[in-house]
């Protein structure tokens, strides 16, 4: 009988430690439920990419169902996780907790922006004998992350280019992305004039719609060229000049430079340094002609046509050689007259001696109606004159007339 009771008051002994287990359990399990997670936003204006730490972690490719776990964890990537777990000891011994990676041993983990994930994290309650563990879930979210921005670090152009700044821009969500130009540009575009000469520089800053806090931005470099433009030169004529056999051609064309720099001018022939030509007649005809104008680095070269009208002019008589002969003789004027412009050509003869370029004289043209001795000679001075009807041309000619003896005639007797 002794020994039934010992039995079984070590049957119940061990009933009671069993139970009394059971509910050291059990309340471990409820203090772990009431962890107090405080999480710290860091700055998002930059950060350091760290490889992923070695942790459990659930299947990437599967996201695991929060009713499989009784204590989920959510942050954002980028932000400080604190895990403050609650335990009791039923010998109130101390407690320590220990927790996997990536928390530290102070339950600690800074995240990175690319830490998003899910992560099965266990803590472990120690009260120095025994181990108590509890998974949770640690559920790290992608951030909005601001876009990413590539543009040149220097863009050079000339005067009167048009510049673009091509910048590389992209939300890594795929949300839309806001820019704005500052400084020398005021958006992406520039056309450049002549007074742009210089250094400047533009900032390019960009952010999403749903991220107006974050930004990026870039500075560019702008380097415009100087552009020695060259000079202006107009004629006042157009391309052509006209004029006239005889006239005075002047070419004075207006020269601007636009660096109001000094200007050097040639002329080619026919002109002279003046840019001047005295016409004559013969001259009349198309001249290709041109100015060259010089600031130095640029040379322009100027063609024009000048164009010189025909204008009319008089007859050409040939020389007509004075004419000796002796009474009895026919003087001939050797008359010949030319018309460039191909007038018809009117000959006219003035003289009291003859009226036509043919003269028959007598022997009576020198002794005695001219001269008195015998043997004498006369001379007479005659006009000619060849005319187009508006222009004429004259010439004197003299005629020598000899007297000339004649023999005697026998009268035939009847």
């Amino acid at each position: 009988m002794e020994n039934y009771i010992k039995l079984n008051f070590i049957r119940l002994f061990m009933t009671l430690t069993k139970i009394l287990m059971l509910l050291l359990v059990l309340a471990t399990l409820i203090g772990c439920q009431q962890l107090v997670i405080d999480t710290e936003e860091i700055s998002n204006a930059s950060f350091i990419e760290e490889i992923q730490p070695d942790v459990i972690e659930v299947d990437k490719g599967v996201s695991p169902s929060e009713a499989d776990y009784s204590i989920i964890v959510t942050a954002t990537a980028g932000e400080h996780i604190k895990l403050n777990p609650q335990a009791f000891d039923p010998d109130n011994d101390e407690i320590e907790y220990i927790f996997s990676e990536p928390f530290d041993e102070f339950g600690n983990w800074q995240t990175a922006k690319n830490d998003a994930g899910d992560y099965l994290v266990t803590i472990k309650a120690f009260d120095g004998v025994d181990y108590t563990p509890q998974d949770i879930l640690v559920r790290v979210f992608s951030p909005n992350m601001p876009p990413v921005m590539n543009c040149p670090s220097k863009v050079t152009v000339d005067e009167g280019d048009l510049i673009k700044l091509n910048c590389n821009i992209k939300d890594p969500e795929g949300d839309e992305v806001v820019v704005t130009y500052r400084g020398f540009m005021g958006t992406s575009r520039y056309q450049t004039t002549y007074d742009d000469s210089g250094e400047y520089e533009v900032t390019v800053t960009a952010w999403n719609k749903d991220n107006v806090d974050d930004r990026v931005q870039n500075n560019v470099k702008i380097v415009v060229r100087n552009v020695n433009r060259m000079p202006i030169v107009n004629f006042g004529f157009g391309n052509q000049i006209t004029g006239s056999e005889g006239d005075l051609v002047v070419v004075r064309p207006t020269i601007d430079d636009p660096e109001d720099s000094e200007v050097k001018v040639r002329y080619s022939e026919p002109f002279d340094d003046n840019g001047e030509w005295k016409t004559k007649t013969g001259d009349a005809g198309a001249y290709d002609a041109s100015v060259v104008v010089s600031d130095g680095p640029n040379v322009l070269k100027k063609e024009f046509k000048v164009i010189i009208a025909e204008v009319n002019t008089a007859p050409k008589l040939k020389n007509i050689p004075d004419v000796h002969v002796f009474e009895g003789e026919t003087v001939e004027l050797d008359v010949q007259a030319t018309d460039r412009e191909g007038d018809y050509i009117y000959i006219t003869i003035s003289s009291d001696y003859m009226g036509s370029d043919k003269h028959t004289t007598t022997y009576d043209d020198a002794q005695p109606n001219g001269c008195e001795k015998k043997g004498c000679t006369v001379e007479h001075t005659v006009l000619v004159t060849a005319s187009d009807g508006n222009l004429e041309e004259s010439q004197e000619v003299t005629i020598k007339v000899t007297d000339r003896n004649r023999p005697p005639v026998f009268r035939v007797l009847a």
